[in-house]
């Protein structure tokens, strides 16, 4: 639960939340209704105040105390909250109700103000986001040579191999973003979980998923209305196995806004591996883009079975802080069920990342040199930000000392498919979250 430096580790605020004394539950959220459950066997809720904060895409729109008559041990109680629907919401905004209980007196061991549980709702307050009509988009200046696809809109630039059918450049007013383009990821660097007991990992090493390939079938380009679409298909295998692999297309759709949307698609074949690590895409980002800025769970990193402690708001870090300093070195960092995420540099420009409930990664390490490290000291910074963006990821467990990962977070090999967006943008063009909530029809 604690680092050697007595650091608390994720898996305390795990710990925490599901420890927490007293739980809430929606009873109706349009009226302002929970019902809140004392886990206390011996003691009331007399040491505890409640308080309440509604955000909306993580921004604080109103806050405040909630007068709660103490509640008895292993009892309940039903409360209407103090919270009113604003008559004006932002478009595509999405609004949530956070719960604090917190000690009102100092004690032995803690201060007042200390917090013991939380509770989180997302409210049903969301307002239609604005549909941007591609109709009135101009369109994308496409130039083809035997070799590469370039396309051009809005001052961003996106070129493409006709060889690889790999995106080579995503530059924005010729500061490239990119020193790798989109590439179908489903490896992470194994956990002590992953390493142990049943040792999933091992599996996953047979199945050569950390040495997938992609081999081109074919890159195609057509002009559609306020857009340019490339469409690239490939299939994915290990380098010297030819009995399974994966169908893969990628469609990327640059708008004339410079916007490039990412289709993605994959079918598996063949005898796969009894489940997969991930399923998502790895990117490389120019180094001075070392900054996120994310809507989603946070502060922490969260897995889809490690997450409950981590609530939704907005967030930043550096690439230096999105990194857990495991003991011995493994996948660590993931912040999931994003709807935004963006890495911008020191002035404020950056790529941002838009989805629907996706994850993402930002390191300075790749999962190889991960794996290769036996103590954190021998990890080396490369000269690039490894940005990781998952549409699914397998879940922890606790293999090292105890059962498997459950079955509900089970990620076992199936077709996928998924969308993301990709916006290159510069500090003043009005602000993440709203470039984040523009929609195009």
């Amino acid at each position: 639960m604690l680092f050697p430096d007595r650091t608390p580790s994720p898996g305390l605020f795990e710990v925490k939340k599901v420890y927490e004394p007293v739980v809430v539950e929606a009873i109706d959220l349009e009226k302002a209704r929970v019902k809140i459950i004392s886990r206390y066997a011996h003691v009331s809720t007399a040491h505890l105040s409640l308080s309440y904060v509604v955000s909306g895409d993580g921004v604080v729109v109103a806050s405040g105390l909630v007068d709660v008559a103490p509640i008895a041990p292993g009892a309940s109680a039903e409360v209407t909250l103090p919270i009113f629907k604003p008559a004006s919401r932002v478009p595509g905004a999405a609004y949530h109700l956070t719960l604090t209980w917190a000690l009102n007196q100092s004690t032995i061991w803690a201060d007042a103000g200390h917090v013991v549980g939380t509770a989180q709702f997302e409210l049903p307050w969301t307002q239609p986001a604005r549909i941007i009509a591609r109709s009135t988009l101009p369109s994308p200046r496409v130039t083809e040579t035997a070799a590469q696809i370039h396309v051009a809109a809005s001052g961003t630039g996106v070129t493409f191999n006709k060889y690889t059918g790999a995106m080579t450049s995503l530059a924005y007013h010729n500061t490239q973003l990119l020193s790798h383009g989109p590439r179908l990821n489903l490896w992470r660097a194994p956990t002590d979980n992953d390493r142990l007991g049943n040792n999933e990992a091992g599996g996953w090493r047979e199945h050569r998923l950390h040495q997938l390939r992609p081999r081109l079938i074919g890159v195609s380009v057509a002009p559609e209305t306020g857009a340019t679409r490339v469409t690239v298909t490939q299939r994915v295998a290990p380098p010297v196995f030819h009995h399974r692999w994966i169908d893969l297309k990628l469609d990327y759709t640059i708008l004339g806004t410079g916007d490039v949307l990412l289709d993605v698609t994959g079918t598996p074949h063949g005898e796969q591996a009894p489940t997969w690590p991930r399923i998502g895409l790895l990117m490389g980002v120019c180094k001075a883009f070392d900054r996120a800025h994310w809507f989603g769970r946070g502060p922490g990193e969260s897995y889809p079975d490690t997450h409950t402690s981590q609530l939704f708001g907005q967030y930043h870090a550096s690439v230096d802080e999105l990194f857990t300093n495991y003991i011995y070195p493994q996948e660590n960092g993931l912040r999931s069920d994003c709807t935004f995420a963006a890495l911008t540099d020191i002035a404020g420009n950056g790529l941002l990342v838009t989805g629907d409930r996706f994850a993402f990664n930002a390191s300075w390490y790749t999962a190889s040199d991960i794996e290769r490290a036996a103590h954190p000291h021998e990890l080396v910074k490369r000269d690039y930000v490894t940005l990781a963006l998952d549409h699914a990821q397998h879940g922890i467990g606790t293999n090292s000392c105890g059962p498997g990962t459950f079955e509900a977070y089970v990620l076992k090999p199936r077709a996928f498919s998924f969308r993301l967006r990709l916006r290159p943008f510069c500090a003043d063009a009005g602000g993440i979250a709203v470039l984040a909530r523009q929609m195009f029809a």
